[in-house]
């Protein structure tokens, strides 16, 4: 049986780096997000990735960027406005043609500031999570 661990190496290196960088144990994450720490620790080990959720809860306690935890960027400060910003404009212009409604949402999203997103981007990934059942 093959092992399952690296499932995700970039995201288990880069909470192991935030960690360092914070001074804190496993232990500490799980009490600080509510995830438990056999969870931290899949997470850290990389047997598995965390939930769109669980990210944000991860990213908020370290002070980080969930997307840069779950490999996107290579910059740790969250200027997702940065990368949203770069989704608008590479995949905006067809989406944005047919919809008054995404072209406004868009429009807004790009006046906003890198905290601003983060919570808009945590509260879409609980809408996303909530739909799916997860």
């Amino acid at each position: 049986m093959a092992s399952r661990k690296n499932c995700d190496a970039v995201t288990a290196q880069r909470i192991r780096s935030a960690l360092t960088n914070k001074g804190w144990n496993a232990q500490r994450l799980a009490d600080e997000t509510g995830i438990s720490k056999s969870s931290i620790s899949q997470y850290v080990n990389g047997y598995s990735a965390p939930s769109n959720i669980n990210a944000g809860k991860i990213g908020n306690a370290l002070e980080v960027s969930p997307a840069w935890l779950m490999g996107f960027g290579d910059d740790e400060s969250k200027q997702l406005d940065t990368v949203v910003n770069s989704i608008i404009e590479t995949q905006a212009p067809s989406l944005l043609s047919e919809d008054k409604d995404r072209q406004h949402l868009f429009n807004l999203v790009r006046k906003m500031n890198g905290e601003s997103i983060d919570n808009l981007l945590k509260y879409a990934r609980y809408i996303y999570d909530m739909e799916n059942n997860k």
